[in-house]
Formats: C-alpha cells, structure tokens, sequence
C-alpha cells in the first residue's frame, strides 16, 4: 500500500518523480558444449544474482541465448550516463546519413 505524500519539499518532489521500468538489458550466450558450458552458466547465474531476470530465451543452433533484463530507477545518474554515453556512440555513427 502506497501511502500519498503531504510534503512538498524539494526532496519528496524529486523522489515522486523518479520512474521505474527496465534499466538494464543483456544478452548471455550459452552453447551447449561440454568445454564452455560450465563458463557461461557461472556467467548466466552472476547476472541473476545481480538482481537480473530472464525476460525472454532464444534458442539457437547451438544452445540457448539468454534475454535478461534488471528493473529499477530509469532516471537515475547511472542511467543519465548509460544515455549520453549511447548518444555520443551514435553520433559517432552517421548510419548512412
């Protein structure tokens, strides 16, 4: 139960204002071969005790690749950096423009 705020100081403003959704994605490979495996699934189970979840899973030729995504704060300074960062590289890249 969520319970409505009375305050209208700058901080409780700007702690409304926050937005949750998907923050974070990632895309782990796992093939299924008896010398990799082992490596990847270490991998795989890193990320999920990162608080990431499995959103989708493709399989592919030769394994399975795993959709992960984290949820959380979308507006947060991590993400403000994630976002310039991705406009700077696609400013790099005129995309035949």
């Amino acid at each position: 139960m969520s319970q409505r705020r009375t305050c209208n100081c700058s901080d409780c403003r700007q702690e409304s204002e926050e937005a949750y959704g998907l923050a974070e994605i990632k895309f782990v490979g796992i093939e299924f071969d008896p010398n990799k495996i082992s490596t990847q699934e270490q991998e795989l189970n890193v990320h999920l005790a990162q608080n990431y979840k499995v959103m989708e899973h493709i399989p592919t030729a030769t394994g399975l690749v795993f959709i992960l995504g984290k949820f959380g704060k979308t507006n947060s300074d991590e993400q403000n950096q994630v976002r310039n960062l991705s406009s700077e590289t696609t400013e790099e890249f005129s995309f035949g423009r």
